[in-house]
C-alpha cells in the first residue's frame, strides 16, 4: 500500500486543506478496527505537511516579478523553464522565495532583466496609448 500511496502523491498536487480529509478518513478507518491502514495515512500526512511549502515560504507570481523587477508572464516563463520553483496551490502558481532570492545572487537576472527591457522598448512604438483608438488601417483612407 505504500507504493500506491507514493503514486498517487506523486500525482496529485494535494492542497494543504486535502491532509484534513485524509486524517479524517483515517480516524473513521481506526474507529472501524482498521489500525494499520490508519497508521499509514496518517504518516502519508505527515510526509505531505513536511514536503508542503508553507504559505510564508512562498510569493505570488506578482510579488515574485516586483521583487525581481520583471513582468508576471517572465516570471511564469521561468517556472516553466525550471529556472523558479513553482508550486500549484488551487489555481494558483506560488514561487518559492529561495528561488527568487537565489536568482536575484545569480549574474544570469541582470542579463534577462537587460533583455526584457529592450524588448519592452523595441515594441513599445506598436502599443495603443489610447485604448479606445483604432489601430491604423492604411485602406480605409481611400
Amino acid at each position: 500500500m505504500d507504493r500506491l500511496i507514493e503514486d498517487q502523491l506523486e500525482k496529485a498536487q494535494i492542497r494543504p486543506d486535502a491532509t484534513d480529509v485524509i486524517e479524517a478518513v483515517a480516524r473513521r478507518l481506526s474507529e472501524r478496527g482498521e489500525f494499520e491502514d490508519a497508521k499509514e495515512l496518517l504518516r502519508a500526512v505527515k510526509d505531505i505537511r513536511q514536503d508542503v511549502p508553507q504559505k510564508k515560504d512562498l510569493l505570488t507570481t506578482g510579488q515574485a516579478a516586483t521583487k525581481l523587477e520583471v513582468s508576471a508572464s517572465t516570471v511564469k516563463r521561468w517556472i516553466r523553464e525550471g529556472r523558479l520553483i513553482g508550486h500549484r496551490r488551487g489555481g494558483w502558481v506560488q514561487v518559492s522565495k529561495r528561488s527568487v532570492d537565489a536568482l536575484i545572487k545569480s549574474s544570469a537576472l541582470a542579463d534577462e532583466r537587460e533583455s526584457e527591457a529592450r524588448l519592452t522598448r523595441a515594441l513599445d512604438p506598436f502599443r495603443l496609448r489610447n485604448k479606445n483608438a483604432k489601430p491604423y488601417d492604411a485602406g480605409a483612407e481611400k
